[in-house]
């Protein structure tokens, strides 16, 4: 098995993106930990699985969800206070920003 390697830039990008906050140390674990996600994942992915059927646990298929439907929300205002519409839009924390979490 290949251990698949995650340079520490990359680590310092998804902490980033997730807003965590890795000491030196906690990003070159991350890194060895995500390696290992990776190898794993690749193992996973080379299983033959061709002609097996799918399993559903349970009386009830997996289809048995609701149905997929939009409806529009009558109490705007009730929904959060008043600053956080802004022009009509809802305002929410930056995901790409450096806001204070």
């Amino acid at each position: 098995m290949s251990s698949q390697s995650i340079s520490e830039e990359t680590v310092k990008k998804i902490a980033a993106l997730a807003r965590l906050d890795l000491t030196p140390d906690g990003v070159r674990t991350a890194a060895g930990d995500l390696g290992k996600i990776l190898d794993y994942v690749d193992r996973l992915s080379s299983v033959k699985t061709g002609g097996i059927e799918p399993f559903h646990s349970g009386e009830r298929p997996l289809t048995a969800l609701r149905e997929d439907r939009s409806d529009y929300f009558k109490d705007r205002e009730g929904l959060l206070p008043k600053p956080y519409f802004e022009d009509d839009l809802l305002v929410t924390k930056g995901v790409f920003t450096k806001e204070n979490p």
